[in-house]
């Protein structure tokens, strides 16, 4: 028969391997903690970008960005004024 002492060697062995597995769970959660706070700044970014693509694609904006580049080319300077009453700023 398992005497008391090989009882207790083997119940203290249980109890490490439960501690150990649930530092690992608690490390384990921590990382996926992370990874969807990293994942919800990434689509913020991708929103910020979606929106920043649907201002430039916006026609008004293209012909002031184009005029501000004719003139720029022409030496009359960049009329930045005017790009911002056209994005409404």
């Amino acid at each position: 028969m398992v005497n008391e002492k090989q009882m207790s060697k083997a119940s203290s062995s249980y109890q490490k391997d439960i501690n150990r597995l649930k530092k690992k769970i608690l490390f384990y959660e921590e990382v996926l903690e992370r990874r969807n706070k990293q994942i919800q700044i990434l689509k913020q970014e991708c929103h910020q970008w979606k929106e920043t693509c649907e201002i430039l694609a916006d026609p008004n904006i293209i012909k002031s960005i184009t005029k501000s580049l004719k003139q720029f080319a022409e030496g009359k300077g960049i009329k930045l004024s005017e790009l911002a009453k056209v994005q409404g700023r």
